[in-house]
């Protein structure tokens, strides 16, 4: 699950900053929806060269490095999100997706600066409060975190992820009630999340032991909200539902269309593998687990910090 929001497919219209019209840049934007990045710098880049239109071109930049972060070209969006700021110095959502950049290539002192600035310039700009605390949380300063996951949630009351990433938070440091009740806040905000149901059990098999009651709400909501989403094999395996096991979710966790895909669903699967063997007292194949979600080097997934945070508790004799 990706540790910090950045909708780079909705990435045009989330810009406070600048007021003009978003028409010219439909075209950019409808690539980006549709997974269709080559496209999308392809039509930013002709657009960039052909607008004489100076005021548009923060936001075209802005785009186009979007589509280079998706694709994981990090340095070429970061200059492309530089270029934008060069141009408009108080494009918040700039400094928050170039922020997010630095925090994907491990860079996280840049990334919290950057922040910080989207932050100053637009005070309520949860999803920035967000990354920030996000990165925080990479930096295992759990306490700050906190902190900004709170006031995305204080300006934000159905912001989703940051209930989640606090939940994970609390749970690193043993605050286990607080916890299991973001976990819960998430449900409620949406009951298909089958990442929340899963920290949910986690958590209370880390505090109380199996909890039946979580267990039995989230048969009911894979019962009644089929879903396509690779997450769904980890979430059979853990109910017990049909004849899924270790073997069969690692498999399909290598069934991906590239490797980048494939080392962040092997990330997720380490993890929950990892967890469940936890809860079934295994501590010598869980550490086995945690190490290896965190051999994948996915920097920008909640499960590789996850990882860190039991394999520690493992460690020092907590759990």
């Amino acid at each position: 699950m990706k540790f910090r929001i950045v909708a780079v497919l909705v990435f045009a219209f989330a810009f406070s900053a600048i007021s003009i019209s978003h028409a010219f840049t439909d075209l950019c934007v409808n690539f980006l929806k549709q997974g269709k990045f080559d496209e999308a710098i392809e039509e930013c880049t002709k657009q960039i060269k052909g607008e004489k239109n100076t005021d548009k071109l923060p936001l075209l930049y802005g785009i186009r490095g979007a589509a280079y972060e998706s694709k994981g070209q990090l340095d070429r969006a970061i200059a492309d999100y530089s270029m934008a700021i060069k141009l408009n110095p108080r494009f918040a959502d700039a400094y928050n997706y170039r922020g997010a950049a630095y925090e994907s290539k491990g860079q996280l002192n840049p990334a919290i600066a950057d922040f910080t600035e989207a932050i100053e310039l637009n005070p309520e700009f949860a999803n920035a409060y967000n990354n920030r605390g996000s990165t925080y949380r990479a930096k295992g300063q759990y306490d700050q975190a906190i902190a900004d996951y709170t006031m995305a949630i204080k300006l934000n009351p159905k912001f989703s992820q940051a209930y989640r990433t606090r939940g994970s938070t609390y749970r690193a440091k043993g605050q286990y009630d607080q916890a299991i009740a973001d976990y819960n806040k998430v449900i409620d905000l949406n009951q298909k999340d089958d990442y929340a149901y899963l920290g949910l059990l986690i958590t209370t098999w880390l505090s109380k032991g199996k909890d039946s009651g979580a267990i039995k709400r989230f048969h009911q909501d894979v019962a009644s909200n089929p879903s396509d989403e690779w997450v769904r094999t980890i979430s059979r395996y853990y109910l017990g539902i049909g004849g899924v096991n270790e073997k069969s979710v690692l498999e399909e966790a290598k069934k991906s269309r590239d490797d980048k895909e494939r080392q962040e669903r092997l990330c997720e699967a380490y993890f929950y593998l990892g967890a469940k063997r936890l809860a079934e007292g295994n501590n010598r194949g869980a550490v086995e687990y945690f190490t290896k979600s965190i051999e994948t080097g996915v920097k920008d997934f909640a499960e590789y910090y996850e990882s860190q945070d039991l394999l520690t508790l493992i460690k020092k004799g907590k759990i």
